[in-house]
């Protein structure tokens, strides 16, 4: 995110003054060469820089992580830089009017979710843009797996590439379309862990207690929830409150009517 309309061409390199991080998730470091650059699956991790192996949670953690976030925030808030590198959680609940350019860097979850991503530009009725880099799956991997009817790319299919975000065809990257389907594996556990999670936030509703989050993890697996119910017809509508940082609540319309055969209707 941007609020000044140019920069000079002798500033387009790293400048902490100008340019700062806005994540929910502290940065962590390969313990052998300090890269942030590496990949976990399960208990280990593979640094893509050094390519030395180390334990997932031996990784070096940055110290104080919560305070910078809240200062990062304020700063930009206040105008005090101009460009902001950030996940998509930053600005939920945000009223930051002058924001002149969003630049998506991959695919947001939902045609909803980048309509609502985007809409953070020109608040304040100003003349803003908004642009979306995208890289497409390589022909040869489109022609002999997604055209051909492969619900996963081989980048998510093979094991190996999948755990080292390798693919064989753009071999030191991945497309937009793989990417999406790492993010679909690694967070859909399956159906009874999903219908678990839909169970306990209907039994909060059901019960008329208020859905809290603490954070963007915690948020996400909930706001997926209240989506499949109200799909279902049992949720009509929700929106999200930030209280501090990344926690909050949802303020849920709850249809306490609802009935077996609706619901049966809407599955049809």
């Amino acid at each position: 995110m941007v609020t000044s309309p140019a920069l000079p061409a002798k500033q387009l390199i790293p400048n902490t003054t100008i340019v700062k991080v806005h994540a929910s998730t502290r940065p962590e470091y390969c313990p052998q060469c300090n890269s942030p650059f590496f990949i976990k699956s399960n208990k280990d991790a593979n640094c893509n820089k050094c390519n030395k192996s180390f334990i997932a949670s031996k990784s070096k953690k940055h110290s104080n992580w919560n305070r910078q976030l809240q200062q990062t925030q304020e700063a930009f808030q206040n105008n005090q830089f101009p460009l902001l590198i950030a996940t998509k959680g930053y600005g939920m609940g945000i009223d930051k009017r002058n924001i002149r350019f969003i630049i998506h860097h991959a695919l947001a979850s939902s045609l909803e979710a980048y309509y609502q991503e985007a809409g953070r530009a020109g608040r304040d009725s100003k003349h803003s843009h908004v642009a979306l880099m995208y890289l497409p799956p390589h022909q040869e991997c489109k022609e002999k797996h997604i055209y051909a009817g492969e619900l996963e790319p081989p980048c998510v299919s093979n094991g190996q590439h999948y755990i080292r975000h390798y693919c064989k065809y753009y071999k030191n990257h991945l497309c937009d379309y793989g990417l999406q389907a790492h993010f679909i594996k690694d967070d859909y556990r399956g159906i009874e862990k999903d219908t678990n999670r839909v169970i306990k936030i209907y039994r909060h509703l059901e019960s008329k207690e208020t859905i809290t989050f603490k954070n963007d993890q915690a948020d996400n697996k909930q706001q997926i929830s209240l989506y499949r119910l109200q799909q279902l017809g049992v949720v009509k509508e929700y929106s999200k409150h930030y209280s501090k940082g990344f926690s909050g609540w949802y303020e849920v319309d709850y249809n306490a009517d609802w009935s077996i055969k609706e619901i049966a209707n809407k599955l049809k």
